[in-house]
């Protein structure tokens, strides 16, 4: 797929935003060569969006929330939630777009993401020029669940052990839910505000060389809001060569 970005077409101070203007194109490479292309400029589609909270109260304003195209990084858009709750993603480019939150309290997670009946943590945001944004609507819960434990090697604790917990299936729409954290000087990890539903989790640990990186057997763990869960995970002795 071919891109392009123009810069705004002129200074306007009484704008809130500038505004920009993009271009996107699929085309099929065979053997011929290519002689030209033309890609036609035009604005993005534009979002509003409402942020509720299931639970507590909380503070908006500290929010940001930002699309993230899979396919390009460069390619997205980005807003800061005011303290109505609301928030805008103005021209977001032709594509499909990953959703993430970051400014919530400790302990609080995304609870659902809709746009209309689709769900965006599954499916992703779909943008297209010429077809109406829409309102997304956004929940937030102090519900999060916890899931505490260790890494031993041994029967040893392990300092310094990376901790990986992604979503069980892992999509390229739910990595928001993606964690990671190193074990202390017990050996011991945590993670807080965690979203209810299936996890898989597992620690790797890396000698003075690369390769004697070994990770340990992954383990299933399903959460419920207000969980507090531990689990042991071990990594085995790395192989001596």
């Amino acid at each position: 797929m071919l891109s392009s970005t123009s810069a705004p077409e002129g200074p306007e101070p009484s704008a809130e935003k500038e505004a920009n203007y993009h271009a996107s194109q699929k085309i099929e490479v065979g053997a011929d060569n290519i002689d030209s292309i033309i890609l036609a400029l035009g604005k993005g589609v534009n979002f509003l969006g409402r942020l509720d909270v299931s639970g507590a109260s909380t503070k908006f304003e500290r929010m940001f929330i930002a699309l993230t195209s899979y396919g390009d990084q460069t390619a997205g858009a980005f807003a800061r939630v005011k303290k109505d709750g609301t928030f805008q993603l103005l021209d977001v480019p032709d594509g499909t777009f990953s959703f993430s939150m970051n400014g919530l309290e400790e302990g609080w997670y995304v609870k659902s993401v809709r746009l209309g009946a689709t769900d965006l943590l599954a499916n992703g945001l779909e943008a297209e020029k010429g077809k109406g944004g829409g309102t997304i609507q956004v929940v937030v819960s102090n519900g999060g669940a916890e899931l505490a434990g260790s890494v031993t090697q041994d029967d040893k604790p392990v300092i310094g052990a990376r901790v990986r917990i992604t979503p069980d299936p892992e999509t390229r729409y739910n990595r928001l839910r993606t964690r990671t954290a190193n074990t202390d000087q017990s050996g011991r990890f945590s993670f807080i505000g965690l979203a209810p539903g299936q996890y898989r989790v597992i620690a790797k640990t890396s000698g003075p060389d690369r390769e004697d990186a070994v990770a340990s057997e992954p383990k299933s763990v399903n959460l419920s809001e207000h969980d507090h869960k531990t689990i042991e995970l071990t990594v085995p002795s790395p192989q001596t060569h």
